[in-house]
């Protein structure tokens, strides 16, 4: 995928299965895509090319920190079970001084929430992860600052908690949502 158009906003890559349809290309790399200074959506939905190895380094680029969040991602062109565990916690390293909101709802594939060193130097605020398959939060215990943790989506999907123990270190946890947990 070598393209530098420097006006383009959004690039549609899923399988639509039409005659035109290009995604039985393979695709080696996602990085060539961040040398268009306005892409702000990428569609790759269903597109078999597109692995979590693709993922990683496209999430931890420093040209895609504010372009790219996660969630628009999950929701507008990356199927949720590429949302892996190596996913975020690339996505995570690369913004954790930076963005205030992890939002992971319907990333089904991710188990694991970063480790609580990682999470240290977080600034996050606000994590969602309703749709998910986290079973642990303990790691959630190094964010002092975290004001909302949400483990149901709207569409009523809850990750499995084990346990809430581990929030009694997050001093400024003002809304915890457990709807269905």
């Amino acid at each position: 995928l070598h393209t530098t158009a420097p006006a383009l906003t959004s690039l549609d890559l899923s399988v639509s299965g039409g005659p035109n349809d290009l995604s039985h290309k393979t695709t080696s790399s996602l990085l060539p895509l961040l040398q268009c200074p306005t892409l702000r959506r990428l569609n790759v939905r269903n597109n078999a090319s597109i692995t979590p190895a693709l993922l990683v380094p496209f999430v931890k680029d420093p040209r895609s920190v504010g372009r790219f969040s996660l969630q628009d991602m999950v929701t507008f062109g990356v199927n949720p079970g590429l949302v892996t565990d190596a996913v975020v916690h690339a996505y995570a390293a690369a913004r954790c001084r930076t963005e205030t909101t992890l939002s992971l709802h319907g990333a089904y594939a991710f188990t694991h929430l970063p480790s609580t060193s990682a999470l240290t130097r977080c600034v996050l605020q606000e994590v969602y992860i309703g749709g998910t398959n986290v079973r642990d939060l303990s790691p959630l215990s190094a964010l002092v600052q975290l004001r909302r943790l949400e483990c149901c989506d709207d569409k009523g999907n809850a990750a499995p908690i084990a346990s809430v123990a581990p929030l009694a270190q997050c001093t400024s946890l003002q809304r915890l949502g457990l709807r269905r947990c």
